[in-house]
């Protein structure tokens, strides 16, 4: 069994329904939306929302909302982030950021925020900070989002996937495709690829 602890609180839900259905992959499925944030002109940062599952969602708000008012005040959302977020940083939150084709580190996640939507759908909100900012004019920017075991599989979502902040409206222009290079599970997942495509 992956040892992360994150999949060590889905680990219990499974166990419930049978050992054939944890065995399965992926056991998390996440929606998620992109957003490149700019300072005077450079890409700064990387905003992520991820709508999780309602399957999964069900069991945090089980797990962490511990007086049942559909919300997270401060010391609960400080338990799930720490039991239930924070393990991700050795994976990197499972964001890719290629610079003309070679994949730069991210800071840690910032701004850590938790809504809870209708039916039992949580979403997480975060930002990621370039260590160095860059100009997308004049380097190769793009990005991906998944996850290496396939524990969870993450897809960009079907409406508005990808977004800009701080930037005039037509700079940066984005293209999803295919990653023919980098396919996970045995080769047979492919992964997307936002490509960024800015101009002066």
């Amino acid at each position: 069994m992956n040892p992360r602890r994150l999949l060590g609180l889905i680990v219990g839900c499974f166990s419930l329904i049978g050992a054939s259905v944890a065995s399965a992959h992926p056991h998390v499925w996440i929606d998620s939306r992109v957003t490149f944030v700019f300072e005077q002109g450079r890409l700064v940062a990387i905003e992520h929302e991820w709508k999780l599952d309602e399957f999964f969602s069900s069991f945090l708000i089980e797990s962490f909302d511990r007086n049942r008012d559909r919300k997270f005040d401060s010391a609960e959302l400080d338990e799930l982030r720490k039991g239930a977020f924070d393990t991700l940083k050795d994976f990197d939150y499972f964001t890719h950021l290629l610079i003309d084709g070679k994949e730069v580190k991210l800071g840690a996640a910032e701004d850590f925020r938790v809504d809870i939507a209708a039916k039992d759908a949580m979403s997480y909100q975060f930002r990621m900070p370039l260590e160095t900012a860059v100009d997308p004019i004049t380097v190769n920017v793009a990005v991906s989002v998944y996850d290496e075991t396939y524990y969870v599989e993450t897809r960009l979502a079907p409406k508005n996937p990808v977004s800009f902040k701080g930037i005039g409206e037509g700079v940066c222009t984005f293209q999803i495709r295919d990653d023919a290079t980098k396919k996970i599970y045995m080769g047979l997942v492919p992964t997307s690829l936002i490509q960024l495509t800015c101009r002066k």
